[in-house]
C-alpha cells in the first residue's frame, strides 16, 4: 500500500513538474509574442507616418494641377507671332509618390499595403492616358480636352491619396491633418470633388447637346428608308 501511494505521488509530481514546465514555456511564448506585436505596432504606426506625409504632399501637387488652368495672371501664358492667345500647362506632373524602401511593409494591413504600393502604377497610367490626350486628341488655342483630362485624372489622383491617408490615420491612431492656418475652411477634399462634379456636369451637356444636334438626322434617314 505504501509503496502504491509512493508511485502515486511519484506520477503527480512527475505531472505537476510537467505541468510547471509547459506553462514557462508558455508563458515565455506569449511574452516574445507580444513583443513581437508590439514591435511590429510600432514599426507599422512608424511606416504609416511617413506614407501619410508624402501623400499629403502627393495631395498638395494634385490640387495644383487642377487649378492650372493654362493662365498667367488670368492671361493665356503665351501668345503666337501674330498675338493669338494659347492657354499651355503650367503646373507640370507632380512625380509619382517615392515611398520608403528601408522599412518592413509586411508590417502594414496587407489590403492597405497593396493599396498604397500599387498607387504609383495609377499615377502612370492616368499620366499616360493624359499625354494621349495632349498629343492625339487637344489643339490649339485652347486645348480644351488636355486641361479636362489633367483636371479629371489628378482630381481622381488626389481623392485616391486622401483617402489613403484616411484609412492609414484611423488604422494606426494618428492625429489629423490641423486645419491650414491661412485658410481654415479649405479642404482639398471637397475642392477636388466639386471639380469632378463640373466635369462629369459638362461631360452630360455635351452629351445632351451631341444628341439633339444629330437626333434630327439620325430622324430623317430612317424616314428616307422606309419604303
Amino acid at each position: 500500500m505504501i509503496e502504491k501511494l509512493s508511485e502515486n505521488e511519484t506520477v503527480i509530481g512527475a505531472l505537476i513538474g510537467f505541468v510547471g514546465v509547459a506553462l514557462g514555456l508558455l508563458a515565455s511564448w506569449v511574452k516574445d509574442w507580444l513583443e513581437r506585436r508590439r514591435l511590429r505596432n510600432q514599426q507599422a504606426t512608424y511606416l504609416a507616418v511617413r506614407v501619410v506625409c508624402i501623400l499629403d504632399e502627393y495631395t498638395d501637387n494634385c490640387v495644383k494641377v487642377v487649378q492650372d488652368d493654362g493662365t498667367v495672371m488670368g492671361q493665356p501664358a503665351e501668345r503666337d507671332d501674330e498675338g493669338f492667345g494659347h492657354y499651355i500647362p503650367q503646373v507640370p506632373f507632380p512625380v509619382a509618390p517615392n515611398f520608403p524602401d528601408d522599412v518592413d511593409w509586411k508590417a502594414l494591413d496587407g489590403n492597405l499595403m497593396y493599396q498604397i504600393l500599387a498607387f504609383p502604377n495609377l499615377v502612370r497610367s492616368t499620366n499616360d492616358g493624359i499625354n494621349f490626350v495632349a498629343n492625339e486628341i487637344a489643339s490649339a488655342p485652347d486645348y480644351d480636352e488636355l486641361f479636362e483630362a489633367r483636371k479629371d485624372g489628378y482630381a481622381n489622383l488626389g481623392l485616391r491619396a486622401i483617402k489613403l491617408v484616411d484609412l492609414l490615420r484611423k488604422k494606426y491612431g494618428l492625429p489629423k491633418e490641423p486645419p491650414n492656418q491661412w485658410n481654415p475652411d479649405w479642404n482639398p477634399k471637397d475642392y477636388l470633388q466639386q471639380k469632378i462634379k463640373e466635369i462629369e456636369e459638362k461631360r452630360k451637356r455635351y452629351a445632351a447637346d451631341f444628341e439633339s444636334a444629330f437626333s434630327p438626322l439620325v430622324s430623317t434617314d430612317n424616314k428616307s428608308e422606309q419604303p
